[in-house]
């Protein structure tokens, strides 16, 4: 399985795992009938942790597919080398211009 789906399934697990946190703290905060304020209380901490938890997760993920999209850029330049953007016609490195359609090459 490629890293990228292998990603995926950690992410999403970890995002079930912040959900169920979520809910055991909103249960434990504001279902329980006549709780003590130390129940309350620890209910909310225990949402506090999912939601720190979730945004973390998403965080990361965010940033490895970043990375991911920046390594599989590089990975297909490297490939076939650089492409002028205007008519995709093959560059030699370190071109000003298009030798093609002379696009001028940031």
């Amino acid at each position: 399985m490629p890293k990228k789906h292998i990603s995926v399934v950690k992410a999403t697990v970890i995002y079930l795992i912040a959900a169920v946190l979520i809910l055991i703290g909103f249960i434990s905060a504001f279902a329980i009938a006549h709780a003590s304020i130390s129940v309350v209380i620890r209910g909310l901490f225990i949402m506090l942790a999912g939601l720190i938890i979730a945004f973390v997760n998403w965080l990361v993920f965010a940033i490895r597919t970043t990375q991911l999209e920046i390594d599989t850029k590089e990975a297909i330049r490297d490939k076939i080398g650089y492409v002028c953007p205007n008519c995709g016609q093959r560059l030699p490195e370190g071109s000003k211009f298009c030798n093609n359609c002379g696009y001028k090459i940031k």
